[in-house]
């Protein structure tokens, strides 16, 4: 997602946090882009912020699956420089 920080991707909450038992996935959680037959040509980014609405993590609304990744940054890259990015609106 396009942002100040260029750090920013949009996932699923079921990705981010568990509504079963009320926990984030803040372990080990990392983005593979491209990632195909085990292989991650883009490498490995590691979350350092997960984030989803009230919606999900209180009330596993499903209306309100949707997660956001602050990740950090690979070999002094921001993931929007390395790959790209993409605008995001709500109504």
């Amino acid at each position: 997602v396009s942002s100040d920080s260029k750090d920013l991707i949009v996932t699923a909450g079921s990705c981010v946090f568990n509504i079963n038992t009320k926990t984030w996935y803040t372990n080990y959680w990392v983005f593979a882009p491209g990632f195909k037959n085990n292989l991650a040509p883009y490498g490995f980014w590691s979350a350092r912020s997960l984030m989803a609405p009230a919606g999900w993590t209180v009330y596993g609304n499903l209306n309100y699956d949707v997660g956001f990744v602050a990740l950090s940054t690979l070999g002094g890259w921001h993931i929007q420089d390395y790959l790209g990015s993409q605008g995001i609106g709500f109504n």
